[in-house]
């Protein structure tokens, strides 16, 4: 049983030097818009929001290049519009848990780096978030707390959806990714009202093995 032990144990070591599992954190820029649809018609924000998104992944390879990346980041989000009475900034902050699948191909066999792809579902937990108002005629400007829950006067405090990106990894372990956003979870509380998170993220990342 201990030789059985042992053996297990020793496979397990061995798999674990050779796949090379790597934290990568990173930090990034998103730019953000909430799409909304209200009955068979639609409409999004005019400009997108830029904000930012922090965290980090467990790179696990898998085999020929393959691997899964599950992460947790913290993503701030939202949309902002310019209308005739003033102009309107949604910001919403999120825990975001991501599962990607890559694929990464190294060029020269790494020596000159690579390039990689990945896709997955995320799932995101609101944490925090503001609506402001700004050059709005007699008031001038107004911030007030955006609540997560389930009333009419609420945002929906989970969002879920599905991250597409590709990037660079140089041969020191630095990479640059871009990745899109595409959310699926409704925020809105109000009947035949739809809103949905979209956006692009540039990331700056960084690979440390364990």
């Amino acid at each position: 049983m201990k030789k059985i032990t042992l053996a297990i144990a020793l496979c397990a070591t061995t798999f674990v030097v050779k796949a090379q599992i790597t934290i990568d954190p990173e930090i990034g820029l998103n730019f953000n818009k909430i799409k909304t649809e209200v009955g068979d018609n639609s409409s999004e924000s005019d400009d997108s929001k830029t904000g930012f998104r922090i965290g980090a992944g467990f790179n696990i390879p898998l085999s020929q290049g393959f691997y899964v990346k599950p992460g947790l980041f913290y993503s701030n989000k939202g949309s902002k519009t310019t209308t005739s009475i003033g102009d309107f900034k949604t910001s919403l902050d999120y825990l975001e848990v991501p599962v990607n699948l890559g694929y990464q191909y190294k060029i020269e066999g790494g020596k000159s780096g690579g390039i990689f792809a990945e896709v997955g579902p995320y799932i995101g937990f609101g944490v925090s978030g503001k609506y402001k108002g700004e050059n709005i005629p007699v008031i001038g400007s107004q911030e007030t707390d955006i609540n997560f829950g389930s009333g009419s006067d609420e945002t929906k405090g989970f969002d879920w959806g599905f991250n597409f990106g590709a990037g660079y990894e140089t041969p020191w372990g630095i990479y640059l990714k871009g990745q899109y956003g595409l959310g699926l979870g409704n925020l809105s509380n109000i009947d035949n009202v739809t809103s949905y998170n979209r956006g692009w993220n540039l990331s700056l990342g960084y690979r440390i093995s364990l």
